[in-house]
């Protein structure tokens, strides 16, 4: 059989060199969002307009790019379309191959990266298509896991969890950079996979800024791992791929976000880690032997393969077509046009499983042996060192002579770090089997640990023939009701420190509010924070019914739910 560039995962792979895997430049599209409402009842002038696969500047300068989707007045969900039929091939069917493969939306805020990447229900963006291409065949043999972080002030997050806990980068000698502790969930369908992602979006960091009411104020990473088993010309093959698919937090200027404070702090972050990201993509189209400073961001650690690795990389530029954002519609543009001389070495990642199970059996085998030499060492028997026959009989501890002893110690300390070696290769073979993705956390577990009957991460529990809800809502209706708080009897406190229901985002208090629950009364009191009903301000103590809407700052907006 003849090798295909295989990459390294494991010591027992066999490979051809990395120096053979063929150039893959970075693929660059631009995508120019149509004027928002607010720009054209301003009367705001376009700065750039589409031209086939280049965007053309008012003052007549032209960039050229792999694809350019303009700013035509069609309707959003046409547009939407669009974009995921020029990125679909290099998604979904690379991955199945055995590529690894990314994607980066980058762009100022509100160009439109998130709406690129995650759209609504109406017209949906690019994960949730992924998401379903990657089962739409129904093809065996696949095993899927996925996991979701985001990077906050320079500091890595769980999604998929409410501890504010951050994760550190750990390096893997054959995979590459890692967050040490994420949750990684085993899906095992599209809906998995989709659940999934409405799980994480609920702990998305967003915030209202002059620029954009809904801006995302951290990267957000969402990360698939699949592996494949496959049969080719009587070969039993397992291919193995890491989707990147990154929605990054928008550069700004703090005198038009208006960003002071928190947000001021958050900008300052945001635009040090685009700036790191700049600086990296520079030192890699110079090609002179530069350092490359990856580890100076965190965003551009966990990325390290899609920047110049093993991966095959396509990078969706956002712009605005308003004159008014023209010094960052230029920016992006010149980014854009520096990221597409990028070279990636991607290779397939594949291995034969006949050879793994076969080096899983002998090194099964030789622990063994190694393990019966330690034990009958310890018993003071006579052992069989490697490499001596078993008619030249060792002497046992009761002959006299200290060199022995040292010989024997020495032996031990061998066979013990043979042992840990071995058993170490072994669980790196072992990661590769699809049984290994039972022990992973399941969707399921995950949404019972979110919404279950223990009271963790501010969520709590009642006991009562009527259970009382807080039920979110939101302007995506893909997401609203994805997060449900259970009200205790009692008192339960809502804020955004540790109360019994912790919300985030912009207007809340450490106390926000308290709602008590006594029998089936309900009523809600405003402690430190602007508390509406219905649209009414809570003043006094109002008493709740099934259906009110609940306010809490300006972003976290629930149904109260009785059942």
């Amino acid at each position: 059989m003849t090798e295909r560039g295989l990459q390294r995962t494991a010591s027992y792979a066999s490979t051809d060199d990395e120096s053979n895997a063929s150039e893959d430049r970075v693929r660059v599209c631009v995508r120019i969002r149509p004027l928002a409402p607010k720009e054209a009842s301003k009367g705001a002038t376009i700065s750039c307009r589409a031209d086939g696969t280049e965007v053309v500047l008012d003052e007549g300068k032209r960039y050229a790019y792999d694809c350019v989707f303009g700013d035509k007045s069609c309707d959003e969900a046409n547009a939407q379309d669009d974009v995921w039929r020029e990125l679909a091939p290099t998604l979904a069917p690379a991955a199945k191959e055995g590529y690894n493969v990314s994607l980066l939306a980058y762009g100022q805020t509100g160009s439109g990266k998130s709406h690129t990447m995650f759209g609504r229900k109406s017209c949906r963006g690019v994960v949730p298509r992924f998401c379903e291409a990657l089962f739409e065949d129904g093809e065996g043999g696949l095993s899927v896991a996925a996991s979701m972080l985001e990077i906050y002030n320079e500091k890595l997050r769980d999604l998929l969890v409410t501890s504010s806990e951050s994760l550190r980068i750990r390096e893997d000698p054959q995979t590459g950079p890692y967050a040490a502790g994420a949750t990684v969930v085993k899906c095992a369908s599209a809906q998995d996979l989709l659940r999934l992602v409405r799980l994480g979006a609920r702990n998305r960091t967003i915030a209202s800024t002059r620029m954009n009411e809904t801006s995302s104020r951290a990267h957000t990473v969402f990360t698939v791992r699949l592996v494949r088993d496959s049969v080719e010309d009587g070969y039993s093959l397992r291919r193995s791929a890491c989707v990147h698919l990154v929605d990054l937090a928008g550069s700004e200027r703090q005198k038009r976000a208006g960003s002071t404070g928190t947000r001021l702090k958050e900008a300052g972050h945001i635009n040090r880690s685009l700036s790191t990201l700049s600086a990296v993509v520079n030192a890699l189209t110079k090609k002179d032997g530069r350092h490359v400073p990856y580890r100076d961001s965190t965003l551009t650690h966990l990325l390290r393969d899609s920047l110049g690795g093993n991966a095959r990389t396509t990078m969706v530029a956002t712009v605005s077509p308003s004159a008014e954002d023209g010094n960052e519609t230029h920016s992006t543009l010149r980014y854009a046009e520096r990221c597409k001389k990028v070279a990636c070495r991607p290779v397939i990642n594949e291995t034969e499983l006949s050879k793994r199970d076969s080096i899983i059996r002998k090194m099964a085998e030789e622990i063994r042996l190694l393990r019966e030499e330690l034990a009958a060492e310890r018993e003071k028997k006579t052992i069989r060192p490697q490499g001596f026959s078993t008619s030249e009989p060792l002497e046992d501890d009761s002959s006299p002579g200290k060199a022995l002893t040292m010989a024997r110690q020495r032996m031990e300390q061998d066979a013990l770090q043979r042992i840990t070696d071995y058993e170490s290769s072994m669980s790196t073979l072992s990661e590769w089997a699809p049984a290994g993705c039972d022990s992973l956390t399941t969707v399921d577990q995950l949404e019972r640990a979110s919404f279950g009957t223990a009271s963790r991460g501010g969520l709590a529990t009642r006991k009562s023939s009527r259970e009382a809800r807080l039920v979110n809502l939101n302007e995506d209706p893909q997401l609203s009701g994805a997060l449900r708080y259970s009200l205790k009897e009692g008192a339960s406190v809502i804020g955004a420190g540790r109360c019994d229901v912790q919300l985030g985002g912009t207007g809340v208090a450490e106390e926000h509010s308290v709602i008590n629950v006594v029998n089936d009364d309900i009523v809600v009191h405003k402690r430190q924070g602007d508390t509406y009903v219905n649209g009414r301000e809570v003043t006094e103590p109002i008493k709740l019914k099934h259906g009110d809407r609940v306010a809490f700052g300006r972003l976290n907006v629930f149904r109260l739910s009785l059942l």
